[in-house]
């Protein structure tokens, strides 16, 4: 029996040993999503970066006019499972919401918006945006 090379140990130790959350490819939500685009120039950005079946993220809204300042921030955090996701956005002042949806492609996603009672649910469409 031949034995092995220092060099192939080494290389087999190392991959071991490495994070394998650092070297995880990203899932289909990672990049940059908005929704909004309402001719008032309101709009809501959120970030997010899916590794496996968990996301976590940012999210901000901006209001309306040409300024369009932001406006409340907060963290996204949840999951995709096979296209349909389900994330909750904490904002520092709006409280938590609800965004349960399902991706429609690559570049889309239909959800619905569950705001805190007593505000009522609707429909949101949200749009990658960049490459």
């Amino acid at each position: 029996m031949r034995p092995y090379s220092p060099l192939a140990v080494a290389v087999l130790v190392l991959a071991a040993c490495r994070n394998p959350l650092a070297s995880a490819a990203t899932g289909p939500l990672t990049g940059a999503w908005v929704a909004g685009g309402t001719p008032s120039g309101a709009y809501t950005l959120l970030t997010l970066r899916q590794v496996g079946s968990s996301v976590t993220g940012s999210v901000q809204d901006f209001g309306i006019g040409p300024l369009s300042r932001l406006e409340d921030e907060g963290g996204v955090s949840g999951g995709n499972v096979d296209g349909l996701v389900d994330l909750e956005l904490r904002y520092r002042q709006r409280g938590t919401v609800r965004l349960v949806g399902k991706l429609t492609s690559g570049d889309a996603l239909q959800a619905l918006w569950i705001p805190p009672l007593p505000d009522t649910p609707y429909s949101w469409s949200l749009y990658r945006q960049g490459p």
